[in-house]
């Protein structure tokens, strides 16, 4: 009887260690297994956390969300979703990986509230509103340098997980988003040109 008790546990001690839907699930649940990991992620986190609340308070506001809108912003939501869900299931490529993108968050950062800084209290423009205009052109600070410094941003910081980790799923949703951007900055300059005439028309021929 003992025997056979000490056989069934063994059986059922193999089956635990050889399955591998129980094991995924504590490693996710557990989440980052390194130190970079849980930086990288916090890193990941305070992004997100910049960019909701200055999108919030330092950007213009839809009167009248267009459908394009809506499905844009449902959009972000979902490939936030993944990249949460990314960052904490799978490890760094490596350390070096690893620090370049917490370095891509960082820069991200820095760049969105420079912008928010160069506006001066001028509500900037968001992607795909297209009801709304700023009151007056905004050329000074990091717009000096850059045409649309707040869609870089975005590129370094959906990008940052893609290098981190060299994710594929990861680097498609980015590369979805970005695409996105890039449709929503033309929009963006054929507004901003019609409100402001010849002087944004100057400005762009001056700035990438």
């Amino acid at each position: 009887m003992r025997r056979l008790l000490r056989i069934n546990l063994l059986q059922i001690g193999r089956r635990a260690v050889s399955s591998p839907p129980i094991l995924s699930t504590v490693s996710f649940v557990s989440g980052p297994s390194t130190l970079l990991g849980w930086l990288l992620l916090a890193s990941a986190v305070a992004a997100t956390g910049v960019y909701v609340v200055g999108l919030q308070k330092f950007f213009l506001q839809s009167h009248s969300p267009s459908r394009h809108l809506v499905l844009f912003q449902e959009m972000n939501v979902a490939v936030a979703a993944i990249h949460a869900v990314g960052l904490v299931s799978r490890a760094p490529a490596g350390p070096v990986w690893a620090g370049v993108g917490v370095g891509m968050y960082i820069l991200g950062i820095v760049l969105f509230l420079a912008a928010i800084e160069a506006a001066r209290g001028t509500p900037l423009p968001r992607a795909f509103v297209l009801d709304r205009h700023p009151d007056r052109l905004i050329t000074g600070g990091v717009f000096r340098v850059v045409r649309h410094p707040v869609y870089l941003s975005y590129l370094l910081a959906w990008f940052a997980g893609p290098v981190a980790t060299h994710s594929p799923t990861l680097t498609g949703s980015a590369a979805a988003l970005v695409a996105c951007y890039a449709v929503a900055a033309a929009r963006e300059d054929r507004a901003l040109a019609w409100r402001f005439g010849q002087a944004y028309d100057v400005y762009r021929g001056t700035r990438r």
